[in-house]
């Protein structure tokens, strides 16, 4: 009978106790359900990502993750705040799933980590009966490789009806990328997250700069009164599916601060988170 226990290698759970960035796996890190073999796992399961997508008439998405921390190598104070990292504790199913897709990732060439995707996004049709659309990427963690990101560039261009959006913190990765292929896909939208990261500002400035037409930026507002008062608020994922502005969006923590605009949704009809 189920146990209700969800086995995970120590590797996986010492890595990211410890938050080690670049931590090497291994193969007790792959999920052991073998329909998940040499595939990536996309979940279904992310109601407010859900609840953007279908706010846009684009139907249910899947999540795409990694271990938060172990594969966030510009990460700054965020590190304090990070959602993704306390889920990684809590819930570790989803540990599993994340520690299963950075085995497939880190280290791979780009035709391998595609196969993956290409591999992990048609299980996932197959498996919950639903042709895909929208395919939130990063829910958990970020980029790790250049390959990692032209590999979804060329399941994006492969698939010209899914949406693959997400942020990241990876300007460094995304700027070289950028160099090398010029133009992303329409449907490959990346919203590159403003941080306290030295080097990841640089490169996001650098991104911006040269190639504004390709990645828009996105604030988070930590602070009262808000300073960007211009921007978007980006209403339950709309502005980073959409991506055809810069936009804002709210410190999502217990603090008095996600309180403050957890109020002002209610008073504005919008979701400031």
């Amino acid at each position: 009978m189920p146990t209700g226990k969800v086995i995970i290698s120590d590797s996986l759970v010492n890595a990211r106790i410890q938050g080690k960035v670049l931590t090497n796996p291994d193969s007790t890190w792959i999920h052991p359900n073998p329909i998940y073999k040499d595939k990536i796992i996309l979940s279904p399961w992310n109601q407010k990502v859900n609840h953007g997508s279908n706010n846009l008439n684009l139907g249910d998405s899947l999540c795409f993750g990694k271990p938060a921390v172990i594969s966030c190598f510009w990460f700054g104070d965020c590190f304090n705040i990070c959602y993704a990292r306390r889920m990684n504790a809590r819930f570790k199913a989803s540990l599993r799933i994340h520690g299963h897709n950075y085995y497939y990732i880190f280290g791979k060439d780009i035709n391998k980590i595609y196969n993956s995707i290409n591999a992990g996004y048609n299980l996932a049709c197959e498996k919950y009966k639903y042709n895909y659309q929208v395919i939130r990427l990063n829910d958990s963690g970020d980029f790790i490789s250049v390959s990692e990101i032209l590999a979804w560039i060329k399941f994006a261009d492969n698939n010209p009806n899914v949406i693959c959006y997400g942020y990241t913190k990876s300007s460094p990765l995304i700027w070289k990328v950028l160099n090398q292929v010029k133009i992303l896909p329409d449907n490959f939208r990346i919203t590159l997250s403003i941080t306290d990261n030295v080097e990841s500002l640089k490169y996001t400035q650098l991104c911006v700069g040269y190639y504004p037409d390709q990645v828009i930026t996105c604030r988070i507002i930590d602070t009262i009164p808000d300073y960007y008062p211009n921007l978007p608020w980006n209403d339950i994922e709309k502005r980073a599916i959409i991506h055809d502005t810069d936009f804002k969006i709210a410190l999502h923590d217990n603090s008095k601060i996600g309180d403050y605009y957890r109020k002002l949704s209610d008073k504005i009809g919008i979701n400031t988170c």
